[in-house]
């Protein structure tokens, strides 16, 4: 959701928004030292859990449904500046007992900052592997029927798929 600041600004915040009330309620964790928050996320009803990524920190946060803490993982390149410089994460989505986010960590500022790598994680925030594609990743999403990313590509090739159950055993 997005909240004004003022005449020209805004927040996000992840919020439940109960469609039939019209009730908002925003979630209760905030990163004390992220002051311009972008993000994507993911939730998981059977994991009991909702991801946070990072648009521009190298931060994705894990919290309960509930919008308690659980985990920070923070990359190599954290830092708490305000700047748009970098493009850390891009999607995210909960694949089961995995997380797994489109990843680029590029400077904005050189053109070709879109993703080509998936980082993935367990649901504790455990580092389990690197999915690189060797494409620049616009978009994706997860079929769960099929167990499969499916992708929207930057280059001549515009739609793939990664067939999870040959990748994550």
């Amino acid at each position: 959701m997005m909240e004004p600041t003022g005449n020209s600004g805004y927040d996000i915040l992840t919020a439940e928004w109960n469609i039939n009330s019209g009730e908002i309620t925003p979630m209760k964790y905030k990163h004390p030292d992220i002051k311009r928050k972008r993000i994507s996320y993911a939730y998981s009803k059977e994991n009991e859990i909702y991801v946070e990524c990072y648009n521009h920190h190298d931060l994705f946060t894990i919290c309960d449904l509930n919008g308690n803490l659980k985990y920070n993982i923070y990359g190599k390149k954290w830092d708490k500046r305000m700047s748009n410089e970098a493009r850390h994460f891009g999607n995210v989505v909960i694949c089961n007992d995995r997380i797994i986010a489109s990843y680029s960590g590029k400077s904005r500022l050189s053109g070709d900052s879109l993703p080509t790598e998936f980082l993935v994680f367990n649901t504790n925030g455990d580092y389990l592997q690197t999915l690189e594609t060797g494409y620049r990743i616009v978009g994706f999403s997860y079929d769960k029927q099929k167990n499969r990313i499916i992708m929207h590509l930057d280059d001549v090739i515009q739609f793939a798929y990664i067939d999870l159950d040959k990748i994550l055993e």
